[in-house]
């Protein structure tokens, strides 16, 4: 019960738990001190129970319930300062009680009981704060010596002056502690901004693999793989004159973005696709490589379920602005090699190329020929043969078919081409939307 209650308790709360039992050690240490200068003077110290064991142990009580009851809460106390004022206390009554033992060695006792009480104080207070520390309590001894008319000995002059001198070297001590503690604070704030620029670059694995000691370039994939790319474009950006029109693309961008990272799996490494390129009114992705597609789910299934996820974030996008006419977006999926490999010049980049990579370009520019010879307009996906065959049955019937030799047409870089899959898509106006199978982040 009292572990579960003393877990419950704040983080102020459990230092005060803390601080009420280290008096203990002290007070037990200070009676053995007692006992050794009783030894060594062969006098008896006239040591008084109440003095040394029960206000001690009645102090001790009183901050361990103060704690645990939270009694501060209740007087509106904060909970560090609850402590400090019963450590006062002990150190108070420890002085009171201290020079009331004989008066040949009280002194001694006195000077042993301050040099635990220094422990007390936080190596981060400074000089000044040391000090303050130190000449409280030395003007605390001096009262009670006066009011309860202690003899001054050669004892009391001993406690004044190593007192005096451990108390100086204490505060010199913490003042460089403090100096060097506030300078790491510095560099720990400067690092953890660092690490907080370095996520929004560089992904989660990639710095939990830096702060092992992996090199920089170890931390993505390098070589050849296969996948899918897409290529969205925004049709006729340039021409688009509306004030918030960039602003827009990027918020749109930034939104696929986001798709793209959800489902992110570290030590699996998958994920939704990895961004290749973003330029002004358009990107790059890849699906299957560097990252693997989510659940072994097929890349082509992916690949598709997000274009429909993009078209849609950029209709909604469009939606808002509100323009005169129309504005529409396209994307070219294929499939193919994947290679990628990190500069060795700085700053040190990854990069991603291959084939399916200017394919999905190629591809995405063939709507300008529907455009022109078939006279389709609106956003559209148009897939590579290869990528249409890896989809299910049902999902390739959205497509019609387009025979590149019969319209006498070519996919440039791409002349084993006979034909090609389209569809025009409008996500908002649709009465039954594809199915989704993504999870956003």
């Amino acid at each position: 019960m009292i572990k579960e209650r003393y877990q419950k308790l704040s983080h102020s709360a459990r230092i005060g738990v803390m601080m009420s039992l280290m008096p203990l050690p002290g007070w037990g240490l200070g009676n053995m001190a007692i006992f050794v200068l009783e030894r060594i003077f062969g006098h008896p110290s006239g040591i008084s129970l109440v003095n040394f064991l029960i206000v001690p142990a009645f102090l001790t009580v009183i901050g361990l319930i103060a704690t645990f009851s939270q009694l501060y809460k209740v007087l509106r106390i904060p909970a560090g300062r609850m402590t400090l004022i019963l450590t006062a206390m002990h150190g108070v009554w420890s002085e009171y009680a201290a020079v009331q033992i004989h008066e040949e060695y009280n002194g001694y006792l006195i000077l042993f009981l301050f040099s635990f009480g220094l422990l007390f104080l936080k190596v981060s207070a400074g000089f000044v704060v040391t000090l303050l520390f130190s000449s409280a309590n030395v003007m605390v001894v001096l009262a009670l010596i006066y009011f309860l008319k202690v003899p001054w000995g050669t004892d009391e002059e001993l406690f004044i002056f190593l007192f005096s001198l451990y108390a100086f070297s204490t505060a010199i001590h913490n003042e460089i502690t403090r100096r060097n503690y506030l300078q790491l604070k510095r560099e720990q704030k400067k690092t953890t901004h660092s690490f907080k620029q370095l996520n929004k670059v560089f992904y989660p694995h990639q710095l939990r693999m830096m702060e092992q000691g992996v090199e920089l370039e170890k931390t993505m994939p390098c070589g050849s793989g296969k996948g899918c790319a897409i290529f969205f474009d925004i049709m006729a950006s340039s021409k688009v004159e509306h004030e918030r029109a960039q602003t827009l693309f990027r918020e749109a961008f930034g939104r696929c973005s986001e798709l793209m990272m959800s489902q992110y799996d570290a030590d699996r490494m998958e994920c939704n696709a990895f961004r290749i390129n973003e330029m002004g009114d358009g990107f790059l992705c890849s699906i299957g490589y560097p990252f693997q597609a989510p659940d072994g789910r097929s890349n082509a299934e992916v690949a598709l379920e997000l274009s429909y996820r993009f078209i849609e974030i950029f209709e909604q996008s469009m939606r808002t602005l509100d323009y005169t006419s129309p504005i529409h977006c396209s994307i070219g999926i294929a499939a193919g090699e994947l290679e990628s490999f990190y500069t060795t010049y700085r700053p040190v980049e990854y990069h991603m190329y291959g084939r399916a990579v200017i394919l999905a370009t190629r591809y995405e520019e063939v709507r300008k020929i529907l455009a022109q010879s078939m006279a389709i307009t609106g956003s559209m996906i148009i897939l590579q043969s290869h990528v249409y065959r890896s989809l299910p049955a049902d999902t390739r019937r959205d497509f019609q078919e387009l025979d590149l030799q019969a319209h006498d047409l070519k996919v440039r870089d791409d002349p084993s081409a006979t034909r090609l899959f389209y569809r025009m898509v409008n996500i908002l106006e649709q009465d039954e939307k594809p199915q989704d199978k993504l999870q956003a982040s």
